[in-house]
């Protein structure tokens, strides 16, 4: 199972010899029929190789240039690709990034001493001459044999130098890992962010035709003499003075009446504005946060030591914990009282057990989802009907029913709302609740 059958020519056949090549990293088998078998050991890109009459075959065909190769490459050092020098000297300048080369050339080779007291002298000096720890130019720490303007500290020996070196290498790694994972990080908070503001701009061109969705309501409610209950579009006049007169087409639901249909459009453009406003506000926040990340990364990109990276660091931290302790609610002020609305449903929860008191008023929509709203009451004394009123539209505005006409809402006193073991995330039994009747309204937080 899962085998395939290669070289079938060196079946059966005995084995001749097995030969090294001691001038490359293979080796061979040579058959009794003739034919040879290379092991190329090249590390990533081994192979084997069959020579056979003339014919060659191998194991990975990765590598098709090994079809190209004759055997005598590998046998024969003669026929070798490496390169040739014709003098030490030679072999040093075609070598100038070698630094035991380089100071070969330099130190000795530049005396014009004869060859093999060159190669004494520098056999001595190099076995017996002090360690330096070099530090680049990138904050990166190394080893040496030979002095440079990079030297930073000179040991006598190696075992002495490893110790300073070791603790400065992995210092540097551990720096390194730390200011490229953090900024890679903000790099792609800052592409997110982007993206972010780029959304909100899009939204708010789309919104800023508000003004237009309020024109179709103007146009249907002048031609509601055209208008029949189950039309699902019309045509009338774009504008009264047009000359000539020009059609706009305008879609309407069929289960509306005229004037639903106007109210709608209105209503809509209401809502659009309002958005539009929200939006304006969220995109300078977004820009805000963009220059705040982008100078945080410049921060980052500066540091040259762990020191400043740790400096930073506790900073961010700081930061972060900062943020993270948010409040369950929205704040508002109504005429000069408290209303706190949940976030959600868990926050309705925590608003309810931690941000309340028996005689604060509890608000909620009426059979529809919603945020809980506590109208706080500091004196004790009755809050005015007016003001339970705009804490009423405050909480149809933070419900499923924000969209409506009017909507229903509850209220009664903290004391009589009730969470029992078991139930999902705000859930309550209310007693003694009072209804009344409001237009959802939009209040700004405070």
């Amino acid at each position: 199972k899962n085998k395939l059958k290669q070289f079938s020519t060196l079946h059966d056949q005995k084995v001749l010899s097995i030969n090294s090549h001691p001038y490359s990293r293979s080796f061979d088998i040579e058959f009794t029929n003739g034919h040879k078998l290379v092991f190329k050991l090249y590390g990533s890109s081994a192979n084997v190789i069959s020579y056979e009459s003339g014919t060659v075959n191998m194991f990975c065909i990765d590598y098709p240039k090994d079809l190209q190769i004759p055997i005598e490459h590998y046998t024969n050092p003669n026929l070798s690709s490496k390169q040739t020098f014709n003098s030490l000297i030679d072999f040093v300048k075609s070598n100038p990034k070698n630094e035991a080369l380089s100071y070969l050339e330099t130190e000795i080779l530049s005396k014009n001493y004869d060859l093999p007291l060159a190669i004494e002298c520098f056999k001595t000096q190099f076995l017996s001459q002090s360690i330096y720890i070099l530090k680049t130019n990138d904050n990166a720490y190394g080893l040496s044999c030979f002095p440079s303007a990079q030297s930073m500290a000179e040991f006598p020996k190696i075992c002495e130098a490893f110790d300073d070196f070791t603790r400065l290498y992995i210092s540097s790694e551990s720096f390194n890992s730390k200011k490229t994972s953090h900024i890679d990080q903000l790099q792609r908070d800052i592409e997110h962010q982007h993206k972010t503001v780029e959304n909100i701009e899009k939204r708010i061109t789309t919104l800023n035709q508000w003004s237009k969705t309020k024109e179709l309501g103007d146009l249907l409610m002048t031609n509601l003499h055209l208008l029949k209950l189950g039309d699902s579009v019309i045509e009338v006049p774009e504008y009264l003075d047009s000359e000539p007169e020009t059609k706009k087409s305008i879609s309407l639901n069929p289960l509306l009446s005229p004037h639903q249909n106007a109210s709608y459009y209105y209503q809509l453009a209401k809502n659009q504005a309002k958005e539009l406003l929200h939006k304006q506000s969220e995109l300078i926040k977004a820009k805000d946060k963009l220059k705040v990340i982008a100078d945080t990364l410049s921060k980052w990109q500066l540091t040259e030591n762990a020191k400043q990276l740790r400096v930073l660091d506790t900073k961010d931290k700081a930061d972060a914990t900062k943020k993270s302790i948010s409040l369950p609610y929205r704040r508002y002020i109504i005429n000069g009282f408290t209303a706190l609305v949940g976030k959600n449903a868990k926050s309705n929860d925590e608003l309810l057990s931690k941000h309340a008191v028996k005689n604060d008023l509890w608000l909620h929509a009426k059979d529809v989802s919603g945020s809980h709203v506590i109208l706080k009451n500091h004196t004790g004394n009755p809050i005015p009907a007016f003001i339970i009123e705009e804490a009423a539209s405050l909480a149809a505005w933070h419900s499923k029913a924000k969209n409506n006409s009017l909507a229903a809402v509850v209220y009664t006193f903290k004391k009589y709302v009730r969470k029992q073991k078991g139930f999902l995330p705000g859930q309550v039994i209310v007693e003694r609740e009072t209804g009344l009747l409001v237009k959802p309204k939009a209040f700004t937080s405070n």
